[in-house]
């Protein structure tokens, strides 16, 4: 007879948690998160902009042939946040 498995507990998942956990998978941009999470801009923008202010990521700037090109990127502090 087998044990019966456990239930893992699912996290609280806040809109903040959602758009971390798009970080901690590799999108970096406004546009690729804001079209899997589904959220509006002005939305997003708050979100990122608290999260920023928060120390749980950082905004770098590239200068590419089509302009400057913004990619987000989570901090430690960020993925502990996550992962905790």
């Amino acid at each position: 007879m087998s044990a019966p498995a456990k239930e893992i507990p699912e996290k609280p998942t806040t809109k903040n948690m959602l758009v971390l956990g798009e970080l901690h998978r590799g999108r970096r941009t406004f546009e690729s998160i804001k079209k899997n999470t589904g959220l509006s801009n002005n939305e997003l923008d708050s979100i990122l902009d608290s999260l920023e202010k928060n120390g749980m990521l950082k905004v770098h700037q590239k200068q590419g042939f089509f302009g400057t090109k913004v990619e987000l990127h989570p901090t430690n502090k960020g993925f502990k946040e996550y992962y905790s």
